[in-house]
Formats: C-alpha cells, structure tokens, sequence
C-alpha cells in the first residue's frame, strides 16, 4: 500500500459523515420493487408534474432520491420516453396537437421531432426502455460491454442511477466522469476501467474494499458513507495531467474557484502545499524570482536582494522533494496558483525561468541526494549577488543555481476577453498546457439553489441560458470566449415564500438580464458597433433571454 493511500485510509477510519439517504431510499425500493418492475407501466414511468405527491419513476431517479446519489438532466429524453407538458409550447395549435403526446428517439437514434400517440408510446415504452430498465436492476449485460453506445434509449449516468439504486452493494452513487477518473487514477486503475460502462464504478468499488480493508456486506448506509467521503475528496472535474496548466475562458465560468477547490481537496488528500497569488500589471519579476528591494539596518536604508514568492516556493518544495527521495517516499506536491495571470507582462515576470519551468527539465533526485541527469538549472540575472546557499534555490558543484522542483504545479487561470492569449509570448505559451473552461450548464442543474424549484421551469430557464450564449457566441459573432458563464446566470433570485415560492419567473429572469447581464453584453459590444446598434442588438438579447 502506497503512502498516499494509507494517508487515505487514515482519513476514512476517521470518517463520521453521510448523507441522510435511508428513507429516501426504502421510499423508492417501496414504490418500485425489483420483483414488480417488469410490471411497471408507462403511465406509472412517467408523467408530468402536477403536484408534490407525484410518484412517478423519472421524477423519483431524479429528485426524489437526490441523496442517493446525485443526477440531473437538461433533456427528459435522458429518460427514453417522457410526456409531453402543453404549458412549454407557445403555439396555440401545436399545443393542441401535443395534448396527452410522448416524444422519444426515432429509428435513427435521433431526438424525434415527431410525436407519439398514447399506443405508439406504449409500444416503445415496452419494447426498448423497460428491457434495459429490469437489465440494470438486475445488474445484466445489456449490450455493448455493459454500456449505452449503441444501447438507445438511456443517458448513462440515468442507467448507472437504476443500476445503483437495486444494486448498492456493487457500485458507488458518483456518477461524474471527471471525479470517477481522478478516483481511478489515485488507486491506479484507470486503465482497467471502461468509462462508458454503466458498471464503471464496480472496479472502484472492490478496489477500495481491498484497500480500506472494508469486510462488511455493502448496504445503503454504508455504500453512502464512502460516497460522502469520496465525493468530499475527489469532487472535482479538474485534471492535473501537466505540471504547467493554464484555465481560461469566458468570465463566470468558475475557473478560480474550481482549481482553488481542486487544490484544496488535494492538500486534504496528499497533504499538499499551495500557494496562492493574484496578478496585476505592476507586478514584476522582482515580485515573481527575486530583487533589490529597500531594508533598514542599522539605521540606514540600503537595497537588499529579496526573494520573490515563487522563488520561496521552489526553495521550500525543492527541501520536500530531496529529502522524500532519499527517505524513499512519495513527494508532497506543492501547487503555485496564479490568478488573472495574463494581467500582468509575462515574459518580463518569468524572464529566465522559461528555461527551466517546462516538465521535462524539472530537477529531481535519486535515493542519495544526487542531481539527476536533464534536471536544469539556470543562473539569474541577480545571481552574481548571491553570498551563500540561503540564496540560491539549490546548490550543485558548488554554484548557486535556480531551478523548479519536479513536485511543483504552476496553475494559472486567465479570462481571455480581458487580454488575448496571443499577449502570451510564444515561447510561454507552449510550455502550458491549455484548460479551456465553459459555461457548465449541469452547474446550475445541481446548485443547492435550485433543489426545490420546479423541474420543467428549470429546464425552460437553461434553455434561455443556452440560447443567449448561442445569440453572444454565433449570432454576434463574439465567439465563445465571450459567452457568459454559468456563476452569472445562478445570480436569479427565486423567491422563499409566496404564491411564487421556489418558481424561475419571467419577472426575475428579466430583473437579471437588466442588472447583470445586459452591462456586461453592452461592454462586449462597445468599439464594435455604434450606440444605437448597441441598443439594437441588447433587444434582440433581451427577447432571447426571456422565460415565455
């Protein structure tokens, strides 16, 4: 057992939390018990929403049992077969047509624009949802090595949600990729797991056991207790592949705070170092390596050679690093965070440190303390000041050298509308790997602010969201870099009491679009178009963002 995961272990025999899932969970299974669910007809599969005492099976899999595991899904058609609210369509005539109508996938696994009559849907209902429904309560091959490639009709994480819920002893309620990955990568398995498997979780599961040395029977309890622990450790979609990322994209898209995040799980899981820094366009390379800054001593002021924050942090990283090789452990990593990174001129921050800073020529050790070979090391432009090791970063053949450890992550993150990535020099720019993050529409789906509201308003409110980034995006002709992300859009207020309670109405959908998003389109469009195209196209977004 390697140290990062007895550090793991440690953790989890500590470990006290667990989401209240119990009644939730024997509600379901009292509801819609395996040994009846070949029964299960269509009506019963589901329904539209008219009151909080509906009990149909989607709206139990997807709000009823949100303890057990946590889904959501933008499209009912997630669900195979779903019928048809009236109330979502504005044409009159259409709205007639739709009455007591299913829609599916066609014969060519496409969202149908066609819809099914009460019999049609029946039919297909019986024929290709509920056979994959039983299938997974009952843990079989349902094609396709286990997964839903070619297996239509069910959204993955909705099959892996069934599967779970008649099955809590062989998988995990996590049905995230990225986390599902970052869990398999820390237990080295991921090459033994296939990701598009309903069963994907099932490796997870045993590997953990053997691990965590968990003898007892998994049951519901249990099975969410090590989902709370894993969820609080792994939870979340950020990759450290590279040792040199940078995050960018449109503002709201959470970059700072997801890699804040990301680190700290990591400090909780490896017992990381971080570092955290924010730039401006002041801030310089005395600031970043080193320089001459004023000190009083004895009296007198005089310039003294300081060092600057990422030179402390390679020092105190580099001491891990050498004496974790020679102790014959694991390294702590230790994660450099620079906010608005493209703020501030780069080449003039990083100067020589280009050299060096690449993965490839990190410095590392052997067992002995020795240097090894392709480690590089640099003089900088103050090294000719240095008096003794204090000064440098690390010593080698008695001179004193710059040089960034091989546990060191440099994470950056840039919205690229406040300064073009083409400010980057390129020589630093393919040093970088490059993370582009998105409006994450699931983000509002699963924000804790919306748990309560209605599922078709939800639903209507994403789409408007989509539609508006697609007017800033396409129509525009702004790109995606100029979208707005999904932070802005969980700023609606929804109100807590009242005729109104939890509802997204058109009212405050507006309220939104005048007080937030409509400055910001407006500062989009400025040097682009004259003032009275301005107001023009701010119409044309208002009437798309708008909650009919």
């Amino acid at each position: 057992m390697s140290n990062k995961i007895k550090e793991l272990k440690k953790q989890w025999n500590n470990w006290d939390k667990s989401w209240n899932s119990v009644e939730q969970y024997n509600g379901f299974i009292e509801k819609n018990p395996i040994n009846l669910l070949e029964k299960l007809t269509l009506e019963e599969y589901t329904n539209i929403k008219i009151n909080d005492n509906d009990e149909y099976f989607t709206l139990w899999l997807e709000r009823k049992t949100e303890n057990c595991g946590k889904f959501r899904t933008a499209s009912s058609y997630a669900y195979g077969i779903y019928k048809v609210n009236p109330n979502n369509i504005q044409d009159e005539n259409e709205k007639k047509i739709a009455e007591d109508k299913y829609k599916a996938f066609d014969e060519n696994n496409k969202k149908s624009k066609d819809y099914l009559s009460n019999d049609k849907a029946q039919e297909y209902f019986k024929k290709k949802v509920l056979p994959i429904i039983v299938a997974l309560s009952k843990y079989e091959d349902i094609g396709d090595n286990y997964n839903l490639k070619t297996v239509r009709p069910l959204d993955i994480n909705y099959a892996r949600k069934i599967a779970y819920m008649y099955n809590v002893d062989k998988l995990i309620p996590i049905f995230k990729k990225e986390v599902l990955e970052s869990i398999s990568e820390f237990f080295d398995i991921k090459d033994e797991i296939d990701f598009s498997s309903y069963k994907a979780t099932e490796p997870i599961l045993t590997k953990i056991k053997e691990e965590f040395e968990i003898k007892d029977k998994i049951d519901i309890q249990s099975s969410q207790k090590l989902a709370s622990f894993l969820w609080e450790k792994f939870g979340t979609s950020v990759s450290f592949e590279s040792k040199n990322i940078i995050y960018y994209g449109a503002p709201g898209t959470g970059k700072t705070y997801t890699v804040q995040n990301a680190v700290k799980q990591k400090m909780l899981l490896e017992n990381a170092k971080s570092f955290f820094t924010q730039f401006h366009p002041s801030f310089g390379y005395e600031d970043f390596i080193e320089g001459l800054k004023p000190a009083i001593k004895n009296g007198a002021t005089e310039l003294v050679l300081t060092d600057g924050i990422f030179k402390k942090f390679c020092k105190d990283a580099m001491e891990e690093l050498k004496m974790a090789r020679e102790e014959k452990r694991e390294p702590i990593n230790y994660y450099f965070l620079a906010d608005e990174i493209n703020r501030a001129e780069l080449s003039s921050v990083f100067g020589e440190l280009l050299l060096c800073i690449e993965e490839s020529k990190r410095v590392d050790f052997d067992e002995n303390g020795n240097i090894l070979d392709g480690s590089m090391l640099i003089g900088t432009q103050y090294s000719y000041l240095y008096q003794n090791e204090n000064d440098a970063v690390i010593v080698h053949n008695g001179e004193y050298k710059f040089g960034v450890p091989s546990n060191l992550y440099f994470l950056g993150t840039m919205n690229d509308i406040d300064r073009s990535i083409d400010s980057f020099d390129l020589a630093l720019r393919r040093r970088f790997i490059w993370e582009r993050m998105d409006c994450n529409y699931d983000a509002i789906l699963n924000d804790e602010k919306f748990k309560d509201a209605n599922e078709e308003d939800l639903k209507r409110y994403i789409t408007v969201c989509e539609n508006l980034n697609d007017f800033i995006a396409n129509t525009l002709g702004l790109g995606k870099s100029y979208e707005i992300g999904h932070s802005y859009f969980m700023n609606i207020q929804i109100p807590t009491k009242g005729q109104n309670a939890n509802k997204i109405t058109p009212n405050n959908v507006e309220m939104l679009f005048t007080k937030k998003l409509k400055p910001l389109i407006e500062e989009y469009l400025r040097g682009e178009y004259s003032q009275a195209d301005i107001e023009k196209e701010l119409d044309k977004a208002q009437m798309i963002f708008k909650l009919k």
